[in-house]
């Protein structure tokens, strides 16, 4: 990177580590935030934003020293146009299955514990998501489909497990009726698809890391904690609600 004379280089994540890096590239001006310290190695420091904020807005207000302000662009995504064509051999057989229930995604966590359902909860959620009507789909990668489809076994109703690449997963976000998840990847995947997604998140963190989209709303959810028949209730009810937007 030295061999390139950049001008300008920028650290939006407030790390040290990656402020010590633009040091070490040349770069005659070196933008970041202070958060974690080694600001000395940069030539402008951006004022912190308030601790609650979201991080896109966050990692947006870097640029404010070099007059750049505003609102940020909401995140959004396409589609690859070949995973969409062939997206319809697994999606008919899935609406066949499903009759008149809405299509509703499902992923139960991500590798962090905070993010991540236990598998009492997963199993609560998807009877409750068949019980009000909805046909559930739970994803994950296709190294946890063997998995996925014992406890789609498991709990007792019915449904189906979608284990494709990525690729193949965000066509068919895009194409489900409704998303249900924690605070992980497909949720903010979904979210950026304009797709109906309701994120349940740790308190501490809803409008912080939340997804953002046109269609995205958030249930602050404390899963070190057991959930009650209430929690469930008013999830299912946020789901409702979410789902009859036009």
């Amino acid at each position: 990177m030295r061999e390139t004379p950049f001008d300008l280089a920028i650290e939006p994540r407030g790390d040290a580590r990656n402020v010590v890096v633009l040091w070490a590239t040349g770069a005659k001006r070196r933008l970041g935030l202070g958060w974690t310290g080694a600001t000395k190695y940069l030539t402008e420091v951006a004022p912190s934003p308030p601790w609650d904020a979201h991080l896109l807005d966050a990692k947006f207000s870097v640029l404010r020293p070099l007059g750049i302000s505003g609102e940020p662009l909401a995140p959004t995504l396409m589609v690859d146009p070949a995973m969409r064509k062939s997206l319809p051999e697994i999606l008919r057989p899935l609406r066949q299955r499903a009759g008149d229930r809405p299509l509703v995604g499902f992923h139960p966590g991500g590798s962090q514990i905070e993010r991540c359902l236990d598998k009492e909860q997963q199993m609560t959620l998807l009877r409750s998501l068949w019980d009000e009507g909805y046909f559930p789909v739970i994803l994950g990668s296709p190294a946890e489909k063997k998995a996925l489809s014992l406890m789609m076994q498991t709990y007792g109703g019915q449904g189906a497990v979608f284990g494709e690449p990525l690729p193949m997963a965000m066509a068919f976000l895009q194409q489900v009726d409704g998303f249900l998840g924690m605070d992980s990847g497909p949720a903010h995947i979904a979210a950026a698809l304009g797709t109906r997604t309701l994120v349940l998140v740790e308190p501490i963190k809803a409008g912080i890391t939340t997804p953002r989209g046109p269609n995205s709303v958030w249930y602050p959810l404390k899963i070190d904690r057991p959930l009650t028949p209430a929690h469930y209730s008013e999830i299912m009810n946020s789901l409702k609600a979410l789902m009859s937007r036009p």
